[in-house]
């Protein structure tokens, strides 16, 4: 094998590494998110959601379950706040996000506490 067919191989392979790295980010960055970014109150923001979808948005605690129905803007993101979800010192919960368009987005939260989860 000479010595251009090596480096054009070389090259080529090369190549798809680079495209796969710059690809894999941007496909992440479409996939729905949540985030708590607060728990006092207890705050969701949501983004990558398909713009104006309806969105219902659920907390569930040990102690209570709190539902939001939002609609996302035209960037695909939302932001609800829940006044009643009162975490304890160490609060297990789950967040479930699903749109009427399909999209759909999870965060579950089960801390190892050294007496177990509170409400």
């Amino acid at each position: 094998m000479g010595y251009n067919v090596r480096m054009s191989r070389l090259s080529l392979g090369v190549a798809a590494v680079v495209t796969a790295a710059l690809v894999a980010p941007a496909a992440l960055a479409t996939i729905p998110r949540l985030i708590v970014a607060d728990t006092t109150p207890f705050t969701v923001r949501g983004t990558h959601f398909k713009p104006h979808e309806r969105v219902r948005v659920a907390v569930t605690t040990s102690a209570a379950v709190g539902v939001h129905t939002v609609t996302a803007v035209e960037a695909g993101s939302f932001l609800t706040r829940y006044t009643q979800i009162s975490l304890g010192a160490c609060p297990a919960y789950t967040v479930r996000a699903t749109g009427n368009l399909g999209s759909h987005a999870t965060v579950r939260v089960m801390p190892e506490c050294a007496n177990g989860p509170t409400p």
